[in-house]
């Protein structure tokens, strides 16, 4: 459980604070967990303050819920999730998807699906795929492709790289 406490303005009369909550569980290769939050309802923003009198900003959104599952079968992880979000005006956000992730030697290869509802013709199919090959420890070349659904390709998205740690 996590606490976030604050004040919404410089007199210190209007409270900010939000709990979250997490709960995890294993059995065997299956991974299960299921989370929620009541959101501040101002968050600190110092630079982009829209109240002269106070350093933070109005949060549009005030509950949030998710839940997600990963099971594991031998090279193979197949991921779920399923993710509501509440606004002030009280619209609900609904998200869920799914991923599969292969494993062959120093490849892995994914694919993920989305569904995204903002509510009305704000909804969108999201997609994306990508492969990394591990060349040697710590280092590995990768390439991604992503499309968000929105009109005009608007944040579809591909990548070429190279990771290294140290």
């Amino acid at each position: 459980i996590s606490l976030n406490a604050g004040w919404a303005d410089l007199t210190y009369a209007t409270p900010m604070y939000g709990v979250a909550t997490t709960l995890g569980y294993k059995l065997g290769d299956l991974q299960m967990y299921f989370g929620s939050a009541t959101l501040p309802a101002y968050y600190s923003d110092y630079a982009g303050s829209n109240n002269a009198n106070t350093l933070y900003r109005t949060n549009a959104y005030t509950n949030a819920t998710g839940f997600t599952a990963n099971y594991t079968m031998g090279n193979t992880k197949v991921s779920g999730l399923i993710y509501t979000a509440q606004l002030t005006t009280g619209a609900m956000y609904n998200m869920g998807g799914f991923a599969v992730q292969q494993t062959i030697d120093a490849w892995k290869v994914g694919v993920t699906m989305q569904n995204v509802n903002y509510g009305g013709s704000a909804q969108y199919s999201q997609y994306s795929a990508g492969v990394n090959y591990t060349l040697a420890k710590n280092a590995t070349v990768f390439m991604e492709a992503k499309t968000l659904g929105i009109t005009n390709a608007l944040g579809d998205a591909f990548e070429l790289g190279m990771k290294y740690s140290f």
